[in-house]
């Protein structure tokens, strides 16, 4: 309830801001080719720096896999799944014309609060003979751990990217984009329930002490991506889209469980990224804007290796780890055109 009050006192505060600011002549900035960071819209005839500022909330979800080979081809050993939940993010954004046909635009967004995440850890354990169930699946897990007391203790968003004007006509143009995006997540996990799997299935019930940390976890994320924008154009008002596509993503993970002070980091790369985004600005001024945006991202299962700190020594293990992700992020923000 807390964090809901302060995102509406901050989308509260930056209308008042507006309010405030609006003279009479909302069109003048269409007019002129104003740019609107964020939106990867053409820039003939528009301003050569445009400045912007938006908070919004982001959710979904993480994954964390461990794999084994029992019988010689990929199994699922252990999912963890972290909850990115009512997060509230606050970024800037900038857009800069290059030449007559190019705009280079960047923005950063990071967390503001930590959100109401959640976190459920799976395993299904084997024997020497095989199985100890028959298949990994949502109702054949061997041991669950269940920790409602997740924080999002880290959340940053950066993202850089060329757009250039491809084709125009009348009110609409289209748009190639070429950019890089970086994400990180990090999350801790307090207390909890378990149900484990010890002398017979699932034969141990308990729970972990309130409010001590259980598991910490961080994923990184490296996207060098290509892409495709449209926009649709009016007086004082316009609308962006815009489809991105990588088969070039890296991560990197870390996993560090205190009960058994085992430290799990893991190394990925070539996995697949995808990501959409709507953006429509509302030009009230002749110098002023706001936006609307929401991007959706989702970046399958990568598998890499993974290296094991314990007490007992260091250990690397190949293919044996796993990460995905997907978000989805609303933000509404204003903006300055010089």
């Amino acid at each position: 309830m807390q964090e809901a009050h302060r995102f509406r006192t901050l989308f509260l505060a930056l209308a008042a801001a507006l309010a405030a600011c609006v003279p009479t002549s909302a069109q003048a900035m269409y007019a002129s080719g104003a740019a609107i960071p964020w939106s990867h819209q053409p820039v003939g005839g528009g301003g050569a720096l445009s400045l912007g500022a938006s908070v919004g909330r982001v959710g979904g979800s993480a994954s964390e896999l461990v794999f084994v080979y029992p019988f010689g081809s990929k199994t699922t050993y252990s999912e963890l799944t972290w909850d990115i939940k009512d997060v509230t993010v606050a970024g800037v954004e900038a857009s800069v014309r290059l030449g007559a046909r190019f705009r280079l635009n960047a923005g950063y967004w990071s967390a503001i609060d930590e959100g109401s995440g959640d976190m459920v850890d799976r395993d299904w354990l084997y024997t020497e003979e095989g199985f100890l169930v028959l298949a990994p699946g949502d109702d054949d897990w061997t041991d669950e751990s269940r920790h409602p007391d997740t924080s999002v203790d880290e959340g940053t968003m950066f993202d850089v990217n060329l757009s250039f004007q491809a084709l125009q006509a009348g009110s609409f143009s289209l748009l190639g984009i070429v950019g890089y995006k970086s994400d990180t997540w990090g999350w801790s996990s307090r207390g909890g329930t378990y149900v484990y799997t010890e002398e017979s299935f699932r034969d141990t019930v308990g729970t972990f002490p309130e409010g001590e940390q259980v598991i910490s976890y961080e994923q990184q994320y490296d996207i060098p991506y290509i892409g495709v924008g449209a926009n649709w154009a009016r007086p004082a008002f316009r609308v962006d889209a815009r489809v991105l596509l990588s088969t070039l993503v890296s991560a990197t993970d870390s996993d560090y469980h205190t009960y058994g002070a085992r430290d799990y980091e893991g190394d990925f790369s070539g996995g697949t990224f995808v990501g959409f985004g709507l953006n429509a600005a509302w030009i009230f001024a002749p110098h002023w804007f706001a936006t609307l945006g929401v991007e959706y991202q989702s970046i399958s299962e990568m598998t890499g290796d993974v290296t094991i700190t314990r007490p007992e020594g260091r250990f690397s293990y190949e293919d044996s780890g796993g990460v995905a992700m997907d978000a989805t992020m609303v933000t509404l923000g204003a903006g300055f055109r010089f």
